[in-house]
């Protein structure tokens, strides 16, 4: 396994884990966040890409609730909390 450049990380980062029972790793997934998403919606054309956003653009969040409502930081989140 590779050293991830730290600079490339975040503290935004979601990292995940799937284990088996026996302790062998499944899979590690993270959601990177990219520099710049202070004061952006999740909806915001100016704001930054995620880097899925890169590979597959964003057209398949037309389908999401309320983009333009939650925080970029935290989508799960309204921009008022």
């Amino acid at each position: 396994m590779v050293r991830e450049d730290a600079k490339g990380v975040h503290e935004g980062d979601i990292h995940g884990l799937a284990i088996d029972t026996d302790g062998g790793l499944l899979t590690y997934l993270t959601l990177k966040q990219p520099d710049g998403l202070a004061g952006h919606t999740y909806g915001s054309s100016e704001r930054p890409d995620f880097p899925c956003e890169e590979v597959h653009g964003r057209g398949w969040q037309d389908c999401s609730l309320e983009p333009q409502t939650c925080r970029a930081t935290n989508a799960g989140s309204s921009p008022d909390s």
